[in-house]
């Protein structure tokens, strides 16, 4: 979890930090700014601020991954409803087609699915 305390290293390495950049040379200052630039636009566009702060708040994080997964949850019953149906409604479709093989197979599976569907309702 971060610290909303700096520690005392961290100021020392800040300290060694901004000595060192004093040393740089001037022709290698701007690849190096622009390179800081190009990395503070690619941290701005992540959104790394909102990240950091679910981290230091656990309690909305949890409650977001709990609505999260309700919302997964609903998603695929929804999926495997519409997924089932569809499957369902082709197997009549092929019933009715009278294939010899496959057609008496399938309504065997489709009479089965109809009859634990009027028992459960």
């Amino acid at each position: 979890m971060l610290s909303k305390e700096p520690h005392t290293n961290n100021q020392e390495e800040l300290k060694e930090i901004s000595s060192d950049i004093q040393k740089i040379p001037p022709s290698e200052e701007e690849s190096l700014k622009e390179k800081l630039d190009n990395l503070l636009i690619g941290l701005q566009k992540s959104d790394i601020t909102s990240y950091v702060e679910l981290y230091q708040h656990p309690f909305k994080m949890f409650g977001m991954n709990i609505w999260m997964g309700i919302g997964r949850g609903i998603g695929y019953l929804i999926g495997f409803a519409i997924g089932g149906t569809l499957l369902v409604y082709i197997l009549n479709q092929i019933v009715e087609i009278n294939l010899p093989v496959i057609g008496d197979f399938i309504a065997k599976v489709v009479t089965i699915v109809q009859n634990q569907l009027g028992e459960n309702s």
